[in-house]
């Protein structure tokens, strides 16, 4: 491939790159779609489709025509217009940037996990690289689930009761001899 055509579809794919990450840094990955009406919604999903069959066509391509690197640029530039009108179309219906609580707790290797309220939460939270794993509070109750009746029982029966270290059971039949 021409590089003067590689360099035109590759800054093109990083002018969509950057105003994806930074309306995402402030409003959430993937988020701002949802928080827009169906129809703008719909305007914006199939700017992105076509954005991606020009990219496919013209990558796709060991010597892309003229009119796919336009047709590439062309909708990047859509594309790049088009983060800035979903973050004001979801001002202008009084959503607001994402803000996530986060509890977080040192494990005990010094890693950090990270428990926050929704899947939106966790992918902002996640994004940042300061935690090793980042669970929403779905999935810890999930984890509660599958931990057994045991648990939910000693924290139903004793409320204060404060779990402070699981052991795993021993591997293996319990079968030797008890020394007394």
């Amino acid at each position: 491939m021409n590089p003067e055509i590689t360099a035109t579809l590759d800054a093109s794919v990083n002018g969509v790159d950057a105003a994806a990450k930074n309306a995402e840094a402030v409003w959430g990955y993937e988020r701002l779609p949802d928080l827009v009406s169906q129809e703008t919604r719909v305007k914006f999903e199939l700017a992105k489709t076509r954005w991606r069959v020009a990219l496919d066509a013209a990558y796709g391509s060991a010597y892309p025509t003229q009119a796919q690197v336009d047709a590439v640029v062309a909708y990047s530039q859509t594309m790049m217009r088009a983060w800035p009108r979903l973050i004001a179309e979801a001002t202008e219906r009084g959503f607001k940037p994402i803000d996530p609580d986060v509890w977080e707790t040192t494990c005990d290797d010094g890693s950090l996990l990270a428990v926050v309220r929704t899947s939106a939460e966790a992918n902002h939270v996640a994004s940042n690289g300061r935690y090793r794993v980042v669970l929403t509070m779905a999935e810890v109750a999930h984890l509660f689930k599958a931990a057994g009746g045991p648990l939910a029982q000693i924290k139903s029966e004793f409320p204060k009761a404060e779990i402070v270290a699981v052991k795993s059971k021993a591997a293996g039949p319990m079968d030797d001899e008890i020394p007394f």
